[in-house]
């Protein structure tokens, strides 16, 4: 079993991308209702205190007790009104508040919390008869917007389970089983049966899938016929280049003079076992990869007149030069070399060269 199915991905993807989008407009619907329950309950704090006023003019010139609290009793059916306060010149401050069980008692005290209020004077006869406070509690709107949203994430919750059942068992028949066919015929391809179909008889985009993966086995049987037969043939010329290999290594590890060549940044690159014997050294392996003007030339300075002599044509024949052993010390020689040209027009050298005994020493610059 595919531990990292695509079924499981496919899946993830969809019920995370519509739990973000759901949540986002939880979130949105959240701040909004928010914002409109804050202005519905400045509104009511606004008409309430108003409605007041206006309805305390007469108890309050007439020092009604009694009627003042059966007015703010009357307006504290709404709910949402925690304290009505009245502060008169005769009356000094009365007014109602809820207790614990919620029931309107008798103002004792300034109301204290975290309340809309609004502050309005009452006049009557262009007389100013004192001023009615209201508060208005924010708890049951928000009780009900808290209930509102916890109810939108069980929402959310239930339809991701619902959806993830469904979006299961139809990926599994749509998706999940067709792919896992092709990846078996796939496995049967690359264990070497090029012989079985591969094509689902469907007109989607697994069914193309499928028809280019089987047009993919075609062509690979193909190009493995004529792998097969090419192979053949190159047995046979494989055999040939070994012969001529051989007489080609023969001739170079046999050679009395030195071939070389060198790479475009003046570094030895492949040389003749001839070279140990003219400078000194032990093996090919201290020689190969070493810079040529600093490592062979027994003053480096020469290199540059040699690299300017043989970019002028081309090629050199019997260029003098004084060479350096592994002990330090010179040796005439004399270099026939020619430039050559790689994919990245980069100049190299080869030739051959002799020591001016005059052995002549072949040469790859």
């Amino acid at each position: 079993m595919i531990r990292n199915s695509i079924q499981k991905k496919l899946i993830l993807i969809i019920v995370v991308t519509t739990t973000l989008v759901l949540s986002g407009y939880v979130i949105v619907d959240f701040i909004i209702s928010q914002s409109r329950i804050r202005s519905n309950l400045h509104d009511l704090t606004n008409s309430i205190s108003e409605q007041t006023s206006i309805s305390l003019q007469v108890p309050l010139w007439n020092v009604d007790d009694n009627s003042i609290k059966e007015i703010i009793d009357s307006l504290m059916l709404e709910k949402q009104i925690f304290a009505i306060s009245v502060k008169g010149g005769y009356t000094g401050m009365t007014g109602r508040i809820r207790d614990d069980k919620w029931n309107p008692v008798k103002l004792g005290k300034e109301v204290q919390g975290n309340y809309f209020t609004k502050t309005r004077d009452i006049f009557l006869y262009k007389q100013n008869l004192g001023s009615v406070t209201v508060y208005v509690t924010p708890a049951f709107a928000e009780k009900e917007l808290k209930n509102k949203t916890i109810g939108m994430v069980l929402s959310i919750v239930v339809l991701n389970v619902i959806l993830s059942v469904l979006l299961f068992f139809s990926i599994r028949k749509t998706i999940f089983f067709p792919i896992q066919d092709i990846a078996k015929n796939i496995s049967v391809m690359a264990s070497g049966n090029l012989d079985e179909s591969i094509v689902l008889d469907r007109n989607d985009e697994i069914g193309m899938l499928s028809s280019q993966v089987d047009n993919m086995r075609l062509a690979i049987k193909g190009l493995t016929d004529d792998l097969i037969y090419k192979i053949l043939e190159l047995e046979s010329t494989t055999e040939k280049l070994e012969e001529s290999e051989s007489v080609y290594r023969g001739i170079i590890e046999n050679i009395q003079v030195v071939y070389y060549r060198s790479d475009a940044t003046g570094n030895l690159t492949m040389a003749s076992p001839s070279i140990l014997t003219l400078l000194g050294y032990d093996t090919l392996e201290e020689c190969l990869g070493r810079p040529i003007a600093e490592t062979f030339y027994y003053l480096p300075e020469d290199r540059a007149k040699f690299l300017t002599a043989i970019m002028e044509t081309g090629h050199v024949s019997n260029y003098e030069i004084i060479l350096k052993k592994k002990n330090g010390q010179p040796m005439i020689a004399e270099i026939n070399s020619h430039v050559y040209f790689d994919s990245h027009i980069r100049a190299h050298s080869y030739g051959r060269g002799t020591d001016n005994k005059r052995n002549k020493i072949q040469v790859c610059v």
